[in-house]
């Protein structure tokens, strides 16, 4: 009889349990977590191609002329007891600066009828036609020779240092004072001209 009603409550109990219900909604989206931890720094990419060459720049202020120089060379007979312009140097100066001139060759001296005489040589920046020169002179003779020495070859050198003021054309001068002596004389020799816009320090 026990066992009975233990069978009896038990399908009771099947009989009364229901079928599963429906998923409830979901719910609401909880608030974000913290920040991980940072990874390790990843390779380094490979280089970018060049860029373009940029535009050119402007042109730079001009320099300081450098030293220039030029030459010539002569054959002047002298006339006597005067001023003669024997050779000159012109140049165009490119600034203000110095020109430093230079002259070496040899004169024939004749003292044919005259026992005393001489040429004086130097650079100017005219023809000295007064007879003065206004740089160093360099005297090929000056002392009394016996009359009758006649075609005495003597050699010289002489320079002279100008200051040039500003640009433009210049002329300088190579003349021969005849101090007595016969006509019948002549120099000859090379000129040398060196231009400069400044002077070492």
């Amino acid at each position: 009889m026990r066992n009975l009603s233990g069978l009896l409550i038990a399908a009771l109990l099947c009989a009364c349990a229901g079928s599963a219900g429906t998923a409830g909604a979901t719910g609401p989206t909880g608030p974000t977590g913290p920040a991980g931890a940072a990874g390790p720094t990843g390779p380094t990419g490979p280089a970018g191609a060049a860029g373009p060459t940029g535009p050119t720049g402007p042109t730079g202020p001009t320099g300081p002329a450098g030293t220039s120089w030029k030459a010539n060379s002569y054959n002047t007979s002298l006339a006597a007891s005067t001023v003669t312009n024997l050779s000159s140097l012109t140049f165009t100066a490119p600034s203000a600066g110095f020109a430093w001139v230079q002259s070496s060759g040899a004169c024939n001296v004749n003292l044919s009828t005259v026992a005393a005489g001489g040429i004086g040589i130097g650079w100017s920046v005219d023809t000295a036609s007064t007879g003065t020169l206004s740089t160093s002179v360099a005297f090929t003779h000056n002392v009394n020779s016996a009359v009758g020495a006649s075609a005495l070859e003597l050699p010289y050198a002489v320079s002279g240092l100008f200051t040039i003021s500003a640009a433009g054309p210049v002329t300088l001068f190579l003349n021969g004072f005849n101090q007595g002596g016969n006509a019948a004389e002549n120099c000859f020799g090379t000129n040398i001209l060196m231009f400069t816009a400044a002077m070492l320090p």
